[in-house]
């Protein structure tokens, strides 16, 4: 089993709960402020006076990243979600954010245990591969956090003589509709494996927005983990993809899935079969992380094949575990949930919800699922559904809605402008059209007013007009 590590709680005290993967190696001034801290555990007062007193070296730190007040998954992580509690206390000296870190963590693991574990549940098999889109601004690290996980993979060979290593592939090709169909052929019907195309910056994989809408059909398919997936291309013909549990880990900023994901791509349900943590800022600032982490990291990935190698199965819900989702899933649809604006992944959300059971069930070495499990994965899908729910308001506004928003917003800064310094402003964002159907929304709208002079069309926002 994996052993316990350090569990961040939003301050330091969650440090004292435990040593295996000591941070106070990695910041010597830790041990201070803890002592510190020890001797006064209740007294905000006190912290606050710590963390001026250390600003050089600790503050940083401590703010950005150990905080109550801090927006850090780390800071936050429920305790059932088991070893990822340790995976983020072990990386908390990297600048990448912890639901980033997170989500790629799980993506990636699921992906590898495939075909080895999964659910019967009737008439429907689940799977655990997750598949996962990280948003946020260009420097929300993004890439970095791809890139750590899957150092988790290092200890993947300890399998049993490597053979699940030898159906399981990381893709990270650039991608259009035709070389993902091709790549994914295979028409053996004795022949299982796992694919997981990690995409770290998805614009350079996939070349033009337009491409998601082209594979969506196909994507949509896969990421159901269907038994046969056919797929018809003119040049190419039919062709069968057999046994094939697919995820995708990929990352990108707000603007591009804003521009590539069309309502079509939400009503046709592709959308609901992958996750969308989305951030506005890095919540981290970390000047300089630990010395060689990848040692613990490599300890880790071990522990945690050995666990999920001790079995190879279907997995069944405890007693407990099965009462209780029971009473979830009947609360949840008939009183749905107001919050959630996909209505497809509402939808879907127990499945998701069972994918990272499976997961966490698995990494702790269990041949059943538990009610913490569940409870983890409940608890996972809500934080992030508080960090996409505004992405999914403007994935369901039309293009022209979304520039008349942002047209607006700059029109209400100046005040009042020509006609052609709004085109200037808007004019590597949308195009012609699109600029044109915002302008004529927003005085339909009766937001502006335009006036016309002897060379140029004077813009002004009617509220400063009746200030």
């Amino acid at each position: 089993m994996v052993k316990r590590g350090v569990i961040l709680r939003g301050d330091l005290m969650g440090m004292l709960e435990g040593n295996t993967y000591a941070i106070s190696e990695y910041f010597p001034l830790v041990k201070q402020g803890m002592a510190y801290i020890k001797a006064n555990p209740t007294d905000r007062e006190v912290i606050k006076q710590m963390e001026t007193a250390f600003k050089a070296k600790l503050a940083t730190l401590v703010s950005a990243v150990l905080s109550s007040d801090s927006e850090d998954f780390a800071a936050t992580c429920p305790r059932e979600l088991g070893w990822v509690n340790d995976w983020l206390a072990m990386t908390i000296g990297s600048e990448a954010p912890g639901i980033f870190l997170a989500c790629s963590a799980l993506s990636l693991i699921s992906a590898a245990i495939g075909h080895k574990r999964w659910l019967d549940r009737g008439y429907y098999t689940v799977f655990p591969p997750m598949s996962f889109i990280l948003v946020g601004p260009s420097g929300t690290r993004k890439n970095t956090a791809i890139n750590i996980s899957m150092r988790l993979l290092d200890g993947f060979d300890i399998w049993e003589g490597s053979k699940a290593a030898e159906t399981f592939r990381v893709v990270r090709d650039k991608i259009t509709p035709e070389s993902l169909v091709h790549g994914l052929k295979q028409e053996d019907k004795t022949q299982s494996r796992e694919i997981i195309w990690v995409a770290p910056e998805l614009a350079v994989a996939m070349g033009r927005q337009s491409y998601l809408t082209g594979i969506a059909p196909l994507l949509t398919r896969l990421l159901d983990h269907d038994p046969l997936v056919e797929d018809e291309t003119l040049g190419r013909g039919k062709i069968k993809v057999y046994n094939t549990l697919f995820a995708f880990l990929a990352g990108t900023t707000k603007s591009w899935l804003v521009d590539a994901i069309t309502p079509q791509l939400i009503q046709g349900g592709t959308t609901s079969r992958i996750l969308f943590p989305a951030l506005k800022v890095n919540p981290r600032v970390i000047w300089e992380g630990p010395k060689d982490p990848y040692n613990q990291i490599l300890k880790l990935s071990e522990e945690l094949w050995l666990n999920i190698s001790s079995y190879t199965g279907e997995v069944q819900l405890d007693k407990k575990a099965d009462e209780f989702m029971e009473e979830w899933y009947a609360i949840h649809k008939l009183s749905g949930d107001e919050n959630i604006l996909d209505e497809g992944y509402k939808q879907r959300k127990h499945i998701h919800i069972l994918r990272a059971a499976l997961v966490l069930s698995a990494c702790e070495g269990e041949t059943t699922i538990k009610v913490k499990h569940i409870v983890g994965g409940i608890k996972l899908l809500d934080y992030i559904e508080g960090l996409s729910n505004e992405l999914f308001r403007e994935l369901s506004l039309s293009k022209s809605q979304l520039a008349a928003n942002e047209m607006l917003t700059y029109i209400q800064k100046k005040k009042k402008l020509t006609k052609a310094d709004l085109a200037r402003y808007m004019h590597n964002k949308v195009d012609r059209i699109t600029f044109k159907e915002a302008l004529e929304y927003l005085l339909e709208a009766k937001f502006i007013e335009t006036v016309s002079l002897k060379k140029a069309i004077i813009i002004k926002h009617l509220k400063a007009v009746e200030e």
